[in-house]
């Protein structure tokens, strides 16, 4: 099975650089609808089965776009939903790291400062529902999720769970794809992007 993970395209909270809060979502912003219509064209190259999205705002957008030009069934499942963040959600970036510029450490300790869910816990519920859809003989998949659900994946096919893996970049309206093979997960593309995207991020 072939898995391609899309992160949903940008949304007002990338923009106004906040972390997200479920109960106030973001919508997507132009830019991130285009960002979508831009993968969903190369998905429909690739005779996708079927797509499973996240239940929040801006990554149901993200799917139904995609779903409308890769004419495959849309499933929501919760193993695929944003992070909980906590006490964290709502506030900006530049006031957490101000505030505190290891907060991303509790996702792999055992402190509860903010409530933010535990790396290991995203790994095993995104894991589970790959395990699942792969037990369904699908052989071309698409999720639409969030940055630290690819991370996670990532991590999974790598048989690591460390504070580096979130050092690694997923932008918005990417795919990153993995090769489900019996027990294993293998990564075979992260964080592709049309190459205009690629051009534009080298000059800012």
């Amino acid at each position: 099975m072939l898995l391609f993970c899309v992160r949903h395209g940008e949304s007002e909270a990338n923009v106004r650089r906040v972390f997200p809060d479920e109960s106030n979502p973001p919508a997507l912003t132009q830019k991130g609808v285009e960002q979508i219509k831009e993968i969903a064209n190369e998905l429909q190259k690739l005779e996708v089965q079927v797509v499973y999205c996240s239940p929040a705002l801006r990554t149901k957008l993200s799917a139904q776009l995609i779903t409308q030009t890769v004419n495959a069934p849309l499933f929501i499942d919760e193993r695929l939903k944003e992070v909980d963040l906590g006490r964290l959600a709502g506030k900006s970036h530049a006031e957490v790291r101000t505030l505190d510029p290891y907060w991303y450490e509790e996702y792999f300790n055992k402190e509860n400062k903010y409530g933010i869910e535990k790396f290991a816990s995203i790994m095993k519920r995104a894991h589970s529902l790959v395990e699942e859809v792969h037990k369904k003989g699908y052989e071309k998949v698409v999720f639409v999720t969030h940055l630290e659900i690819i991370r996670a994946l990532v991590a999974v096919s790598l048989n690591q769970e460390a504070p580096w893996i979130r050092r690694i970049r997923i932008n918005t309206g990417s795919i990153t794809i993995f090769e489900k093979k019996e027990n294993e997960l293998r990564l075979k593309a992260l964080n592709w992007l049309p190459l205009r995207e690629y051009l534009d991020y080298s000059r800012s």
